[in-house]
């Protein structure tokens, strides 16, 4: 178990305070003592540039850091660490800058600095840019999940690459090894796949090298060489006949080809790499990719088209943002195994458009709700395919997320 210290600069009129200070832990050793009570095993603390570096980071005072926090804590910047770790070294405002990984300190601090004005009291100092020479690899670049995990990583400041395709077929043992031993990544984020669910029923072949024997590869490379590795499941591996949210422990059975390729993917990443992490979830919707449920919804019916839906499967949509900001954290935190990410809440999915529908300010009569049936869609569905986790619920609620996806969806169309 991991713990963070959230202490700042505040400041109150032209009044600024180090918290750190008045409520005495920053010359508190004993502290230390009582983390490690509670279980904390490794543990996260701001180093404040108001503190350690206000002139400039070149002339930056470690000393306060490695004090109080020998064992733990460090800016990431060694050649062969990991460039992050559970969380990232905070300005006065909280922002994310540079990587740290608490749990293999390296003893020296990132020294490449943005150009910025030196830093006076309140005010940020120039933000370090981590020199770590290895970076994540993303499989899948075009993908949703795959622009929505260098999207994340741009925002904490982690060096990465998104690959295409073209760059790395993951079902090709040679383009694998060149990549790996060329990239030399730190970790790997598989977000690669088939995902056309009926097409898979005409071409369960194409389904299989994405789904099973890419993802099988991958991982028997990453394990020779101790490379961690994330790769990602669905839903669809269950039959529905539970009636009640699927738990990591529970039995598979899958009903079509894309959830026989899953279920085989998931059993033979595990068995090459038993330190991989399997990532189940279910039915994205986010702000940015054009073509998932929610936003396909509300383009319809703002253009006064009628929408049809069914009613008759329970899913448990999951926003993607929420999605791989948990994905990347179990990574960190060296999660192996399955694991089920999910917005909690359990919806059909006429009623998922009709909660769109209410809060985008549309009339959700434009919704057609149907049988599964009326909809004759080539692979079968579960009708019930709700994931929950025996690891507790990892995800904010589904009507938190949709509320941050239309604010995330305005921010968006305004930048463009």
């Amino acid at each position: 178990m991991w713990a963070g210290v959230a202490c700042t600069f505040s400041r109150v009129g032209d009044q600024y305070s180090d918290q750190l200070e008045r409520n005495g832990h920053a010359r508190r050793l004993s502290d230390l003592e009582l983390f490690a009570d509670l279980g904390v095993r490794a543990l996260r603390s701001p180093i404040l540039w108001e503190r350690t570096a206000l002139d400039s980071v070149e002339r930056a005072d470690w000393a306060w850091g490695r004090l109080l926090y020998p064992p733990v804590l460090c800016l990431a910047g060694g050649v062969d660490s990991p460039p992050l770790g559970p969380g990232a070294v905070s300005d006065s405002a909280g922002a994310e800058l540079t990587p740290i990984d608490p749990v293999r300190p390296i003893e020296s601090a990132a020294s490449t600095v943005d150009d910025a004005p030196a830093a006076g009291h309140g005010t940020t100092a120039a933000r370090p840019r981590a020199q770590a020479s290895r970076q994540i690899a993303i499989t899948g670049a075009r993908g949703t999940l795959g622009r929505a995990f260098a999207r994340l990583c741009d925002d904490r400041a982690l060096a990465h690459r998104a690959l295409t395709r073209a760059e790395l077929d993951i079902a090709d043992p040679g383009s694998i090894e060149a990549l790996l031993d060329d990239l030399r990544p730190w970790a790997v984020i598989n977000a690669a796949g088939y995902v056309r669910v009926d097409d898979a029923e005409r071409e369960p072949e194409a389904c299989e090298r994405e789904n099973t024997v890419g993802p099988a590869l991958l991982a028997a490379a990453c394990a020779r060489r101790g490379v961690p590795l994330v790769t990602f499941s669905s839903d669809l591996v269950f039959d529905g006949a539970k009636r009640a949210p699927y738990l990591e422990s529970d039995a598979v059975a899958p009903l079509n080809a894309y959830g026989r390729s899953k279920v085989a993917g998931e059993a033979r990443v595990l068995d090459a790499y038993p330190a991989a992490l399997v990532i189940r979830t279910s039915a994205f919707f986010g702000p940015i990719d054009p073509y998932n449920f929610v936003t396909v919804a509300l383009r319809e019916l703002a253009a006064g088209r009628p929408f049809v839906a069914a009613d008759d499967q329970v899913v448990s949509p999951t926003y993607v943002p929420d999605l791989v900001r948990a994905s990347l954290d179990l990574l960190i935190d060296g999660a192996h195994g399955i694991w089920h990410l999910a917005t909690p809440g359990a919806v059909t999915w006429a009623e998922l458009a009709h909660r769109a529908a209410e809060l985008g300010g549309l009339d959700p009569s434009g919704i057609v709700a149907c049988s599964t049936a009326e909809l004759h869609l080539a692979a079968p569905r579960p009708c019930y395919s709700v994931l929950a986790s025996e690891h507790g619920a990892l995800l904010p609620p589904l009507d938190q997320a949709l509320e941050r996806y239309f604010l995330q969806r305005s921010e968006a169309q305004a930048a463009t």
